[in-house]
C-alpha cells in the first residue's frame, strides 16, 4: 500500500491547504497517510535525511514527490499507481 507523509509546521500558511487536499484525496482512495510536524524529532530526521528546505513537503513511499501544495491531478496519479 502506498504511504503518503506530509511535513508541515503550525506557522506555515500553505500547510492547511496541502493537508486538506490529501484528506480529500483519501476519501476516494486507500493509502497510508501521516502528517508530521517538521519541527518534531521525527520531522527533523526526515528533513535531514531528504534535505527538505520548505513545507509543506509530501513524501510518497519515502521519496520527496511534492514541495508546496500539490496539483490535485498529479497527487491523485501519484497514489493511484
Amino acid at each position: 500500500m502506498v504511504k503518503v507523509t506530509i511535513l508541515t509546521t503550525k506557522s506555515c500558511p500553505y500547510c492547511p491547504s496541502a493537508k486538506k487536499l490529501w484528506q480529500d484525496i483519501r476519501k476516494g482512495r486507500k493509502f497510508e497517510y501521516e502528517e508530521v510536524d517538521a519541527l518534531s524529532e521525527k520531522g527533523q530526521e526526515l528533513v535531514a535525511r531528504h534535505g527538505i528546505m520548505s513545507v509543506p513537503t509530501t513524501l510518497i513511499d519515502g521519496k520527496v514527490m511534492f514541495t508546496g501544495v500539490p496539483d490535485k491531478n498529479k497527487a491523485v496519479a501519484a497514489v493511484s499507481k
